[in-house]
């Protein structure tokens, strides 16, 4: 099926990875992805009490590993005694969280290409977007047509466009409001990533016609996912991107 607006085949990315069959955000949810063919992946980035860049979406490291409080009271050597995967399952006991250097040259190496959202953490939004974008300067040099980098938060991405004039921004956007459009094109942004429990036809309609990409999170459903392609969205984020994907075709 084939997007109005650009022709081009609905892309299908990996929530955290292929999240639905191993620990989001870890190298595992990457590899798995990878041996399912998808070749895009959404991951979260947020910074340590050292200012490293790692793979987290909560602010806490409670749900998804064994050890408990903020992100910001570790630093990267501290974090690296927990396990980020047997929550999951047993079988992925031993799993880390990830640097995002680490990740990126995982990825990198294995041709996959990346949806990166940042975010931000007591006001750190300078602070997360300049280092993240500097990790991705040093290990993806080339990543000009592989990397969205996306978030929720206004400020960090008016930080990134202005460290990177040329990189491709993503505005999430969990509840529609009349003036989501114009902050996405005061930052020259990309794509639009909207909650698909909120998302409607008509915005869709309205993000395509000032020239944004419109992505959709999270998308598990398949009636949910053919009726999204019949509005022509042009990408959709999925756990389970594999069940997704023929969708596209």
């Amino acid at each position: 099926m084939l997007s109005k607006n650009n022709l081009e085949t609905p892309i299908i990315i990996g929530h955290r990875g292929a999240s639905g069959y191993a620990p989001e955000n870890t190298l595992s949810a990457f590899e798995k992805a990878r041996n399912l063919d998808i070749k895009w992946v959404e991951f979260d980035v947020v910074l340590t009490s050292d200012f490293i860049p790692v793979l987290l979406h909560d602010t806490t490291i409670d749900r998804t590993t064994n050890g408990l409080g903020s992100i910001l009271q570790y630093s990267f050597d501290q974090l690296q005694v927990f396990d980020a995967g047997s929550w999951f399952a047993p079988a992925f006991k031993g799993e880390r969280i990830p640097s995002l250097a680490t990740v990126l040259t995982f990825l990198r190496k294995n041709n996959l290409f990346a949806v990166i959202e940042i975010k931000a953490l007591k006001n750190n939004e300078k602070q997360v977007a300049t280092k993240t974008m500097e990790i991705i300067e040093k290990y993806w040099p080339d990543y000009q047509d592989k990397v969205i980098v996306s978030s929720f938060s206004y400020a960090v991405l008016k930080v990134v466009r202005q460290l990177l004039k040329e990189v491709k921004i993503g505005l999430g956007v969990e509840k529609w409001q009349p003036n989501i459009l114009d902050q996405a094109q005061q930052i020259n942004a990309y794509s639009v990533h909207i909650n698909q429990q909120i998302l409607k036809q008509k915005y869709i309609h309205f993000a395509q016609a000032k020239g944004f990409k419109v992505y959709a999170y999270t998308v598990n459903e398949k009636n949910r996912a053919r009726q999204l392609l019949n509005w022509q969205i042009d990408g959709m984020f999925s756990d389970y991107p594999d069940k997704i994907l023929p969708l596209c075709k």
